[in-house]
């Protein structure tokens, strides 16, 4: 391999964790929680139903039995993952809704998402990087300020990362993206 194809790899791969979905989505709920005023034994109330069964799947698939890479690369690991991950999005939008009627708004909207992206999902593969990376930025310029609608300037260079690592086309990466859009705008 040649060496700027190493460096190009590396730089990927640097990309693909800055910009994975579990680090945008617990820093979009941190900023739901803070900008809602959500005390942190309600957020915990909240989180922990949608990340405690995700987290324990990941673990089993990834660490114990082997069948899945970090990423869930393959379509045919992503399933179990997201049919759980829906769940549990659909048990803390409903605690939400009682707790913290605000946040409830914008999980509300996510589930949504995650669930019509499940659904393609059993079909055809789909980038979740390009998925919460967009919610995460869209949330954020509603609530915080307009002006973090600027950090979509780092939507190319999120799919140059992930072309690069041959985790998705581009049509997987904008069909993330778009739907993203259609739902939360």
């Amino acid at each position: 391999m040649a060496q700027t194809e190493l460096t190009d790899k590396r730089l990927a791969v640097v990309t693909s964790i800055l910009l994975n979905p579990a680090v945008w989505s617990i820093l979009t709920l941190a900023i739901l929680f803070r900008v809602f005023g959500v005390s942190l034994n309600e957020a915990l109330e909240i989180f922990i139903p949608g990340f405690i069964p995700v987290f324990l799947y990941v673990v089993a698939a990834v660490v114990l039995t082997k069948k899945a890479d970090i990423e869930f690369t393959d379509v045919r690991t992503r399933p179990p993952l997201l049919v759980i991950a829906c769940l549990g999005a659909l048990i803390s939008t409903l605690i939400s809704a009682r707790i913290a009627p605000g946040v409830n708004f914008y999980l509300t909207r996510s589930l949504i998402v995650l669930v019509l992206t499940t659904a393609i999902t059993f079909y055809w593969k789909i980038s979740f990087h390009a998925i919460f990376f967009s919610m995460s930025v869209l949330t954020m310029a509603r609530l915080l300020h307009p002006a973090f609608i600027m950090l979509f300037i780092f939507l190319p260079i999120l799919y140059w990362a992930r072309i690069v690592l041959k985790k998705h086309k581009l049509i997987q990466l904008l069909c993330g993206t778009v739907i993203t859009f259609l739902v939360l705008l």
